[in-house]
């Protein structure tokens, strides 16, 4: 009790309230302007059957989301509806088990070092890194809009 005392007797709860506040309200805003960037993605994606990684993408990029936070959370999602997606593709006897083993081993070892350079090269030269993915998802969004017509 008396190190308690002590502790708090030096500690400005006010400041550290008023700090804690900010924080949470910039955190809410945050993940608001994700979750609005993930529906929208998945609105888009349900039309068409693609594009949420590349909708995805370009709208976490143009928020100021730095690339392996974007990456990881859209690969995170996609995870799971890819999951499902291939489970059902599973049970429906819909896969071709001759390109599946010849593309698993190079998939695995090009995930791996994609999330490898990411996050190695996406923070430090970000400036010289982030047009690579801007340009792919432009190109990719007019490949989408394309199709749609």
């Amino acid at each position: 009790m008396i190190l308690g005392h002590v502790l708090l007797s030096y500690i400005p709860l006010k400041e550290l309230q008023v700090t804690v506040i900010e924080a949470v309200q910039g955190s809410i805003k945050t993940f608001l302007l994700i979750f609005v960037a993930g529906f929208t993605a998945q609105m888009i994606d349900g039309a068409p059957g693609m594009g949420y990684g590349g909708t995805c993408t370009t709208f976490l990029l143009s928020l100021g989301i730095n690339l392996p936070a974007t990456s990881g959370s859209i690969h995170t999602a996609e995870m799971f509806s890819s999951a499902a997606s291939g489970y059902s593709h599973y049970r429906l006897r819909n896969v071709n088990k001759k390109l599946f083993r010849a593309l698993l081993i190079p998939g695995i070892i090009d995930a791996i070092t994609g999330a490898w350079l990411l996050s190695a090269l996406g923070i430090q030269y970000a400036s010289c890194v982030r047009p690579l993915p801007s340009t792919y998802t432009l190109f990719l969004g007019l490949k989408y809009f394309l199709t749609l017509l």
